[in-house]
């Protein structure tokens, strides 16, 4: 079960043979796209916050992180400048101007245990844009 503040929903999947593709809109603003790509899993967890007043234009707020593992076993942390070696992503969807958009995550650290059964992962991380920190744990199969 993935770590979820309170007021939040999350949801934490693991899906073979997925990957994510890198893009950039004509405002040169980075985006993910999932596609079908061999021998890999995509990591998806997200937390969501839902208002649902009627009267709020925007009241959601979701983060997203997407991180892509190789399908060979892995047993390895990473932190700061050496999580460049790893393809992981930052998402955040919300009314918030600049913070909103696709950042790759450059300062934390990651603690992978991955084999074909199952993704456990312990992942402290600076949200790009902020100071503000996160800290996630779960095991996926």
């Amino acid at each position: 079960m993935p770590t979820c503040e309170p007021d939040k929903t999350c949801t934490t999947e693991r899906q073979y043979n997925r990957g994510i593709e890198v893009k950039k809109d004509q405002f040169e603003r980075l985006y993910l796209k999932t596609i079908d790509k061999d021998n890999r899993y995509l990591i998806h967890h997200k937390s969501e916050k839902i208002n649902n007043d009627p009267r709020l234009q925007d009241a959601g707020y979701v983060e997203e992180v997407f991180i892509e593992l190789p399908s060979t076993p892995i047993n390895k942390s990473w932190s700061d400048e050496a999580l460049s070696e790893l393809d992981i992503y930052f998402v955040r969807k919300c009314f918030c101007g600049p913070l909103a958009g696709t950042f790759p995550i450059k300062k934390g650290t990651i603690a992978i245990k991955h084999s074909e059964k199952i993704t456990e992962i312990d992942f402290r991380f600076t949200k790009p844009g902020t100071d503000e920190t996160a800290h996630l744990t779960f095991a996926v199969k």
